[in-house]
């Protein structure tokens, strides 16, 4: 009233259950992403770091507020950031894939690069447009370094089986079936490896020494 005193109050009420329902689901998703051993990151239509987990950062040593609103530059070499636009330019091309995988060099702020395989989708759809992307990274550089050294160990041993002087060198499975074989003593009784891999003793020996072999092996 013009004396200022009150004569009614006027209130409006707003239905905000879905949102608040849509918060409670987005605090149980990071709490979720956060708990995941590998590192998850989302990158907004503009290819800018909008989320990252815990594991993300420990992995490239940023802090949060360092991260989120920067472009992957500033956690990859060049040709890993070449190579993730590339990924991104395909999930969001006509055929569009649903998620792609590939290895993505990771450069942490204070320690040697890492090696990852990148798990990269796109979170949805809008007119046709993405509305952002998703990435999971996970530490293999421990297994490329076992990879590698079981092709050294393997040309190696490979090298050894080939030139093993004076005898053979025969690997045989559970089948006692030879699965590969080598040495200078194949070439003087007339065999190649060609001749022995994929036999048993039995198809290359008479009865009595394959059986006797045939013990030897299974002990």
């Amino acid at each position: 009233n013009d004396d200022g005193s009150v004569r009614s109050i006027f209130s409006m009420f707003r239905d905000v259950t879905d949102r608040e329902r849509r918060k409670r689901e987005l605090r149980q998703y990071e709490t979720i992403i956060d708990a995941l051993g590998d590192a998850v990151y989302v990158l907004d239509e503009d290819d800018q770091f909008s989320y990252v987990n815990d594991a993300f950062l420990e992995l490239v040593g940023y802090d949060r507020e360092q991260v989120v609103g920067a472009t992957p530059d500033l956690i990859a070499d060049g040709d890993s950031v070449a190579a993730l636009e590339q990924r991104l330019a395909d999930l969001r091309s006509p055929e569009r894939p649903d998620t792609l995988t590939f290895e993505m060099v990771v450069q942490p702020q204070e320690s040697d690069p890492v090696v990852c395989e990148n798990y990269t989708g796109v979170l949805s759809y809008e007119a046709g447009e993405t509305a952002g992307s998703v990435g999971i990274l996970r530490d293999i550089s421990d297994q490329k370094a076992r990879a590698a050294e079981m092709r050294k160990l393997s040309s190696q041993y490979q090298t050894l089986v080939e030139h093993f002087p004076d005898g053979g060198v025969f690997l045989f499975d559970d089948s006692l079936t030879n699965v590969r074989a080598g040495g200078e003593e194949l070439t003087e009784v007339g065999l190649t490896s060609g001749d022995v891999e994929g036999s048993t003793p039995h198809d290359l020996f008479p009865d009595e020494i394959a059986d006797e072999l045939v013990e030897y092996y299974r002990k």
